[in-house]
């Protein structure tokens, strides 16, 4: 029997593991395969007949690790409120407050209701792919309801009544 040899591979040149073909112009995937049989053999892998068998695995491996997703899920959303913080200032405008359970992001000139609506639960997310927006701030809970309820910020008229009634002493005492 006649030993075969196989075609040496010219630099630049390649070809396809399925259809043989060489230097295919829509290029090539990383399993070897030109672009067009990459296609049909992930089409058959995901939408065959095992499709079935492997949405069924996924679904259970969900159902049997659901604490080990929904930790992973909380550590994930922690971090980003963590980083979203940081790139805002870190602390309480109004009243210094650090701790970042108590913070949260504030729309200094409103809107945020509207903001929310558009973004759903995803906001850090949202303003980290943004680059971190101008006219947003960090806030307290406290500071922020305030606000959203009364439209000032007690903090803020407690500075301002020590700010005026040291005020005042000077004017009297001169």
């Amino acid at each position: 029997m006649p030993k075969r040899t196989r075609k040496k591979q010219i630099p630049g040149q390649h070809h396809c593991h399925r259809c043989k073909r060489a230097n295919v112009p829509e290029g090539y995937s990383s399993n070897g395969y030109c672009l067009p049989c990459n296609r049909k053999y992930s089409y058959a892998r995901y939408h065959g007949p095992q499709h079935e068998r492997l949405k069924n695995w996924w679904r259970e491996w969900g159902r049997k690790n659901r604490k080990r997703i929904a930790v992973r899920g909380r550590r994930t959303r922690w971090l980003l409120k963590l980083e979203t913080l940081k790139a805002y200032g870190g602390i309480c405008a109004c009243c210094q407050e650090a701790r970042p359970e108590f913070l949260a992001i504030d729309h200094v000139n409103g809107g945020g209701t509207r903001h929310r609506a558009s973004s759903g639960s995803a906001l850090y997310a949202i303003l980290k792919r943004q680059g971190w927006p101008k006219g947003l701030r960090v806030l307290c809970h406290n500071c922020n309801s305030a606000l959203g309820f009364f439209g000032y910020c007690p903090h803020q008229t407690t500075r301002d009544l020590a700010l005026q009634s040291a005020l005042q002493t000077l004017q009297m005492s001169s």
